[in-house]
C-alpha cells in the first residue's frame, strides 16, 4: 500500500519520475531485509500460529493488519509483538479461565 501511496503522490505532483527515488528511499531497505528473512515469515507453522493468535487477540490482529497495510515494518515487528506479550497473555488467560469456569459450572 505504501508503494501505491508513493506512486499517487508522484503522479499528483506531476512528476512520475520521483516515484522510483521515493520507493528506493522508503521501501528498498525494508524489502531487502524482509526478503532475507522471508523463510521465517512464510513458514506455514508461523502463519498458522499468527492466524490463531489473531483470532484470539484483537491486539495481535491489529499488528498483522498494520503489517499487511504497510504501517508496520518488519524490523520492529518482533519488538512490537514482544511488547504486547503481557497484554495478550492476560487476555488469553482471561478467555481460558472464563471458558473453564463455564464448563465447570455447566457440568
Amino acid at each position: 500500500m505504501l508503494s501505491g501511496d508513493l506512486l499517487a503522490e508522484a503522479l499528483i505532483a506531476g512528476k512520475p519520475d520521483l516515484y522510483s527515488e521515493a520507493w528506493a528511499r522508503r521501501c528498498a531497505r525494508e524489502l531487502s531485509w524482509a526478503a532475507a528473512h522471508g523463510d521465517r515469515f512464510f513458514d506455514s507453522r508461523f502463519i498458522e500460529r499468527m492466524v490463531s493468535l489473531c483470532a484470539a487477540s484483537p491486539a495481535i490482529a491489529r499488528v498483522l493488519s498494520d503489517l499487511i497495510a504497510g504501517r508496520q515494518d518488519y524490523r520492529s515487528l518482533k519488538r512490537r509483538l514482544l511488547l504486547l506479550t503481557p497484554r495478550v497473555g492476560a487476555h488469553l488467560l482471561g478467555r481460558f479461565a472464563g471458558s473453564s469456569l463455564r464448563r465447570f459450572r455447566d457440568s
